[in-house]
């Protein structure tokens, strides 16, 4: 259960980028580190998350998805 904003890093060596989604729906693509992101927007109650990593060479690895619960009312 989260109560306010969502923090996200990805913390792995060999980077190219990384892609965030929130219920099946890209939110945000980094392409540079630190990779962290923070999703602040209006939510309530279930979602998903996923995170996707893509190394120098094209590989990629998902976390796949994450159910949590959230109450952020208002984007701060």
């Amino acid at each position: 259960i989260i109560f306010g904003s969502l923090s996200v890093k990805i913390d792995m060596d060999d980077v190219e980028k990384a892609e965030f989604y929130v219920d099946g729906e890209l939110k945000n693509t980094i392409i540079n580190p630190p990779y962290i992101w923070i999703w602040n927007e209006k939510a309530l109650f279930k979602h998903t998350l996923e995170a996707k990593v893509y190394d120098k060479q094209g590989n990629s690895v998902s976390s796949g998805e994450m159910t949590f619960y959230i109450f952020n009312p208002f984007k701060s």
